[in-house]
């Protein structure tokens, strides 16, 4: 079956609360076939939902790192903080 087995190295890079978007990237790894969606999405926000996704998926190595963090964070479900 194939399907999201891991989201890590997850980034919101850009919040623009004015005009309700949100630019984010993150990385989906697929155990069961051995490759990782490195991903970076657009979101618009209406009311406090999510209206529109936008979204660029490029496909790597297994268990790729952003290069952004460290291995550890790069492996970590937790959010990643932007300062």
């Amino acid at each position: 079956m194939n399907f999201v087995s891991r989201i890590r190295d997850r980034r919101f890079v850009a919040v623009d609360r004015e005009r309700g978007i949100v630019f984010a990237f993150g990385f989906f790894d697929h155990h069961d076939i051995n490759w990782t969606w490195q991903l970076a999405e657009l979101f618009k926000i209406e009311d406090g939902n999510i209206r529109r996704i936008e979204a660029v998926f490029l496909r790597s190595a297994f268990g790729m790192n952003s290069g952004w963090s460290t291995y550890e964070q790069g492996m970590s479900d937790q959010i990643q903080i932007i300062w």
